[in-house]
């Protein structure tokens, strides 16, 4: 199963929504799946996967991680579910946005540090 897995981190680009079909019991016995998905939740792009109901650790340690929404479709939430879903990705998407966009700052100010920290000379003083 290591020989067919593709890398989603390595295929998206930054902002891209990765969609998995299904982080399940079967999939998780791959490590290299293991190693990806845990590179994709990391990542700056959305996820939006399937996950199975019950599984072992690694499966209830996804679906207790902070920056997962664990959405259950049923009779009652069928209707508003879709809703609900497109909002958390959308919270999601400009959370992401903004946290790479102060990174970018941090970053701008790290590489030029004596822009920052220059101070104006006076032209009569040379």
């Amino acid at each position: 199963m290591d020989e067919v897995t593709v890398s989603p981190v390595q295929v998206a680009t930054a902002g891209v929504l990765i969609v998995i079909d299904e982080i399940g019991k079967m999939e998780c016995l791959s490590s290299a799946f293991r190693k990806e998905l845990v590179e994709v939740l990391t990542s700056p792009n959305p996820v939006l996967a399937t996950i199975a109901m019950q599984g072992d650790s690694f499966i209830e340690c996804l679906k207790d991680r902070e920056d997962v929404s664990v959405f259950t479709m049923n009779g009652a939430s069928r209707d508003t579910l879709f809703a609900s879903i497109l909002n958390s990705i959308r919270e999601s998407t400009s959370r992401n946005h903004d946290v790479q966009k102060e990174r970018q700052h941090r970053c701008s100010e790290d590489h030029h540090p004596l822009q920052s920290n220059t101070a104006e000379t006076d032209p009569s003083d040379r």
